[in-house]
């Protein structure tokens, strides 16, 4: 399945249908194992790089160790006190380092608790308060691990943060969802760190205060006047929020090969952007053998990212190199979105030049004046004071990055790929004639950014995995589908997960983990906490260490919100004893 982009580049494309039955679709020869239980909200979990430890972390500020199958009796880290894990927040993302055997380096991505953020280190400080409901920031922090007597644990002493030192410097979390993701390091040595937009879901948010938000974060510096535009941040290529960011791991800098890079600022948010346009890019990854070891040349490799969907559409997208603009607020998968095209919101870092000339009152580009839909033809900025005159090159102009695939929410769809028609951008829908991606359409609520196994123990139909894509829900089960064009194969498998109608109560606690599906605590099922249902029927992420895995009838046994980690791989694999997202055999093995 595939499709041809401008620039001449094959891009693989996942295509799946939506499943219809209660039962879970596994092909002859595979089986669902549970592996670990016993967790309090996990988040995501990493195996070490030899492949010998596997790392569980939770949502509330721990990580622990597993090795032999048996946890650490004590926490590889705790940092319970900072992290505040309330709705869609807490310690979110992860990542060992590639040199963690001999360094002990491990980095933690987290939203910080308003009162510690506020009062540590003073004599007002508790570390039993709980601020929540309170613009804060998250924040990126390096420990150094030690092992004494057998037990690896973080030294306190070790900590750096990278970013988000202060109030002024973090990840603006300005209301109850759309904030950090997920942490991966690239083949050259520099780590990728994906941020949501940190703006409302319950309306198109262009600034100013909103609903279910204590609409502090101006006033304490957690965002600057020119970031009070909502969703719109996802635009300012100055702000950290709606990005991917690439960093010096060492030191939290931003690399002189990003495509923002300043060098009288190395840390400054325009330093540090790699991809911009996205809402809440939660689960991200970097498809295996891409990407350059040289962190000078800019070559990180290729990023799959998926982008949770607001109104409409679902999306994944494809990040080839840095620089690029996935469109969000202004585009919603492929086309323009709900709510965001028409307004005036006003970016104050791209100066109008014409302003005062010949009546023109307008001395800032909006946003909507700076991007423009993709076309075969050459891109035009009209400036909006004089449609003959082009904004200018030294504003930073940008062309939309379409997604390589995106999909309605529901269960009919369509899913939809990108297409011309002429010069103009254009969209097929999955199993319509002349659609160039063949397959059948499906429609979902929720995406991640995909797993890539790489291994060989997989049947034949299987064993050439190059790209997975979504995690479906409001269906009951997973299906594999295998394609091919030419020598190339591919296979995707696609979660379903359905969660009842209901999304009231709140999750029973000491719940098994699961390394697939959640549903965020806006109002949906998942394994985030309290959940109830939001005004707007807002979209799910979904929640795993690298992305998803698939779901098991029993989980609904366990009732709502209880999870495990499950391995999915063929019967020869279980020799082996790797596992999920594993090196070694076993299903998702690198």
């Amino acid at each position: 399945m595939w499709q041809t982009s401008r620039k001449g580049i094959a891009m693989l494309f996942a295509a799946v249908a939506v499943c219809a039955n209660l039962t879970l679709g596994l092909p002859p020869g595979f089986v669902d194992e549970p592996v670990l239980t016993g967790w309090n909200e996990a988040a995501g979990l990493a195996f070490s790089p030899v492949g010998d430890h596997l790392v569980v972390w939770e949502k509330a500020g721990r990580v622990w160790l597993v090795r032999n199958g048996q946890r650490q009796a004590a926490p590889l880290l705790d940092i319970n006190d900072e992290v505040n894990a309330w709705r869609d927040f807490g310690l979110l993302g992860f990542a060992l380092d590639p040199a963690f055997e001999t360094n002990g380096y491990i980095y933690a991505l987290y939203t910080v608790d308003h009162h510690h953020l506020q009062f540590f280190g003073t004599p007002n400080y508790n570390p039993a308060a709980n601020d929540i409901f309170v613009n804060t920031i998250a924040r990126l922090t390096r420990f150094t691990t030690r092992e004494v007597n057998g037990i690896r644990t973080a030294d306190p002493a070790s900590r750096f943060v990278l970013i988000g030192e202060t109030a002024q410097t973090g990840f603006p979390v300005c209301h109850q969802s759309h904030s950090i993701g997920s942490l991966a390091f690239a083949a050259d040595g520099t780590l990728l760190v994906s941020n949501g937009d940190g703006a409302s879901y319950e309306l198109a948010d262009t600034g100013g205060p909103i609903p279910s938000s204590s609409n502090t974060a101006l006033a304490e510096g957690i965002i600057t006047p020119k970031e009070d535009v909502g969703a719109f941040r996802a635009q300012l290529v100055d702000s950290l929020s709606g990005k991917i960011l690439r960093i010096d791991p060492a030191t939290g800098n931003g690399l002189a090969s990003n495509p923002f890079y300043d060098a009288s600022a190395p840390r400054a948010p325009r330093s540090r952007v790699w991809g911009m346009g996205l809402r809440n890019p939660f689960r991200f990854s970097i498809k295996p053998g891409t990407g350059g070891t040289n962190p000078a040349a800019g070559m990180p490799g290729e990023l799959w990212i998926g982008d949770v969907g607001w109104a409409d559409f679902e999306e994944l997208n494809r990040a080839p190199t840095g620089g690029l603009n996935f469109g969000w607020p202004l585009f919603e998968g492929l086309t323009p979105g709900f709510g965001y095209p028409q307004s005036n919101a006003v970016n104050l870092d791209a100066p109008n030049p014409l302003n005062g000339v010949g009546g023109c009152t307008i001395p800032a580009f909006r946003f909507r004046d700076l991007l423009v839909q993709d076309t075969l033809a050459a891109p035009s900025w009209p400036n909006p004071c004089n449609p003959l005159v082009q904004i200018p090159a030294s504003v930073r102009r940008f062309e939309h990055t379409r997604p390589v695939l995106d999909w309605r929410h529901g269960s009919a769809g369509p899913a939809r790929v990108p297409t011309y028609t002429g010069n103009n951008a254009s969209q097929s829908t999955l199993g319509t004639p002349g659609c160039p991606v063949s397959g059948p359409s499906f429609g979902g609520n929720s995406v991640t950014g995909g797993v890539w196994y790489t291994a060989t123990s997989f049947p034949p139909e299987y064993s050439a995995w190059r790209a997975t894509a979504a995690c479906l829900t409001q269906c009951y089960s997973a299906e594999w589908h295998p394609c091919e064009r030419g020598h190339e194969r591919a296979a995707l498998l696609v979660l379903v997960c359905d969660h009842g109608p209901d999304w009231g109560g709140s999750r029973a606690g000491g719940a098994d983990v699961d390394a697939r599906h959640n549903r965020d605590d806006r109002g949906h099922a998942g394994e985030y906490g309290q959940r109830r249902r939001s005004p707007d029927g807002e979209r799910g992420q979904c929640a795993t260490g690298m992305g998803a895995t698939a779901a098991n009838p029993a989980d609904r046994a366990m009732g709502p919100g209880r999870r495990r980690v499950a391995r999915y791989g063929t019967r020869d694999d279980r020799r082996g004893g790797g596992g999920l997202f594993g090196r070694g055999a076993g299903a998702f093995a690198e």
